[in-house]
């Protein structure tokens, strides 16, 4: 009697190979956040300075006088926690501060109201011509258009708001 092997050659190499690929597969889209905006909104591309004014309400409008929005999420969601570090460079403490120090001073009206889930952020800026939110990459759908943050889209090498591995 024969001994059957328990993986055959043509296997092993194919999951060699498979493994491979994987291993040189670049970052999924879900490894990123994405700033979305209505496909009406006549902006293509933001520096990461540029957005940060946008978010803080330093940059009240936009192109074509469209007034800007701010969306954000829950404090337990990671998006969130990226957007604060690379957008405002605040804690989540000194962003409530910033925040409730700007509606007291009447520099704005309210802070940026805090939205439940990615799917509810994506249809607001479907929705609101001058809403700027974000969400997961994987959560982008053409619903909505993606900004390009310093001329790199969610994914690319050097995309600046990557989520921590």
């Amino acid at each position: 009697m024969h001994a059957v092997p328990r993986h055959p050659r043509s296997i092993r190499n194919t999951l060699a190979v498979l493994a491979a690929v994987l291993a040189l597969a670049p970052r999924a889209r879900a490894d990123s956040v994405a700033i979305v905006v209505a496909k009406t909104v006549p902006v293509e591309n933001v520096s990461s300075d540029e957005l940060a004014k946008i978010f803080r309400c330093e940059e009240p409008t936009g192109p074509g006088g469209v007034k800007w929005e701010i969306f954000s999420r829950e404090r337990s969601a990671r998006e969130r926690e990226v957007v604060l570090k690379v957008v405002y460079h605040m804690t989540d403490a000194q962003y409530n501060r910033f925040f409730m120090q700007a509606v007291f001073a009447g520099k704005m009206a309210e802070a940026p109201r805090v939205i439940p889930s990615g799917t509810a952020m994506r249809a607001i800026a479907a929705t609101r011509p001058g809403a700027v939110t974000y969400i997961l990459a994987s959560q982008v759908d053409d619903s909505v258009k993606v900004l390009k943050v310093d001329g790199l889209l969610p994914g690319a090498p050097g995309y600046p708001l990557a989520l921590a591995d």
